[in-house]
């Protein structure tokens, strides 16, 4: 929506093709798991060109501000809701691909049989987003499991009512799940492979907001310099001692601020921070007391496959279950792109300029994938739960 308003301000004809029905992406009721809430605190979740007062929101207040966005700025006329793009190629010409424009085909969302609808534009942006595509994974005996496997943005209201639930992951999505599992289902179950950071509503000792200590030039001076001279900042340069020193303290904190330090050792985190703040997301509500009051059994193991009656554990341990989700995280593909149009690397990571523009191709650009560590408001992105 940002991207389409800049256009339009620049003088471009925009259209916008949206497969939800709603705007808002992942904060549309078809686009994220039932319950999803922003983990910002006030003045972290907005644009600048439009304030609010957005303070941890749920799913529907963030996708009205966002749908407000986007009706301020006239975007809201130029979307397609319910239209998905199925085919994206650069159109024939001289010169390099996508030199002459790029041919995109459409349909209604969901309807396979439709005819598809193919248009040429000048310039395509992919706004496609990095939580989408579900990255589930692969274990033997599924054949042998008889009830319901998900992932993390197919649960919808009543999916855990008086059942066995098994949440598998360690971010912010598993334990906003196996939370509300807590609430609704005969048991629930969390399995991770290790144990994340998560930060407090409130530090010092749950007196401060936690964005006055992360989300301010100190707190951004904390983390790891960025590799370019011309972006260190004198505040950067702050005595690596003095760092280590802060970090001890936040460390220290975080536990006692979060409730960690109330679960058994294992339920911890292991490794000491900054670095692990890149899997960090805000502490939910109500996880730890569901795990001291034994509404939660939370185990460390990875997962090794299905069995008739849920899931066996690396440990050799049986978990039963009815319902099985996986909040395993998202794989950043873009099946409608053209096959030709090279934008992941041998590894199969993303290969562009400055995280927006594949190298070889012309008039072609994505935008809200980049993310870098030094950056503190990369691992506050708001999925992300």
């Amino acid at each position: 929506m940002v991207t389409a308003k800049v256009l339009l301000e620049n003088g471009f004809d925009v259209t916008v093709f949206d497969k939800y029905r709603q705007v808002g992406g992942i904060w549309s009721s078809e686009g994220c798991y039932d319950g999803l809430a922003n983990q910002s605190a006030l003045r972290i979740f907005e644009f600048a060109d439009l304030p609010n007062r957005l303070h941890f929101a749920g799913a529907v207040d963030t996708q009205r501000y966002l749908e407000e966005y986007a009706e301020t700025f006239g975007v809201l006329d130029r979307v397609r809701p319910g239209t998905e793009v199925v085919s994206l190629r650069p159109v024939e010409g001289p010169g390099r691909v996508g030199a002459a424009g790029w041919s995109v085909g459409s349909r209604p969302t969901g309807d396979e049989a439709a005819d598809v609808r193919r248009e040429t534009f000048d310039y395509v942006v992919v706004a496609s987003g990095a939580h989408h595509h579900a990255q589930l994974p692969e274990l033997s005996g599924r054949e042998l499991f008889r009830g319901t496997v998900l992932h993390s943005n197919e649960v919808r209201a009543g999916t855990f009512t008086g059942r066995r639930v098994v949440v598998v992951g360690g971010g912010k999505s598993a334990l906003d799940l196996i939370t509300r599992a807590a609430r609704e289902a005969a048991s629930a179950t969390l399995v991770q492979r290790k144990v994340n950071w998560m930060i407090p509503e409130r530090l010092p000792l749950g007196l401060v907001g936690y964005k006055w200590i992360l989300f301010t030039r100190l707190g951004e001076a904390l983390l790891p310099r960025y590799h370019d001279p011309a972006c260190v900042r004198p505040i950067d340069r702050v005595d690596e001692r003095v760092k280590r020193a802060l970090w001890w303290l936040i460390t220290r904190d975080m536990p006692l601020s979060s409730g960690l330090y109330r679960l058994p050792r294992q339920l911890r985190p292991a490794h000491p921070l900054p670095f692990h703040l890149a899997h960090a997301g805000v502490m939910p509500r109500g996880y730890v007391r569901a795990v001291r009051r034994g509404l939660v059994a939370a185990k460390v193991s990875a997962v090794e496959a299905y069995t008739d009656n849920g899931l066996r554990l690396t440990t050799g341990e049986e978990v039963a279950a009815d319902v099985v989700v996986f909040a395993t995280g998202h794989r950043r593909v873009f099946p409608f792109l053209d096959p030709s149009v090279r934008v992941h690397g041998d590894d199969g990571r993303l290969r562009l300029y400055r995280g927006i523009v594949p190298p070889g191709a012309d008039r072609l650009a994505f935008v809200g994938l980049r993310q870098v560590f030094n950056n503190i408001w990369a691992w506050n992105s708001p999925r992300t739960g």
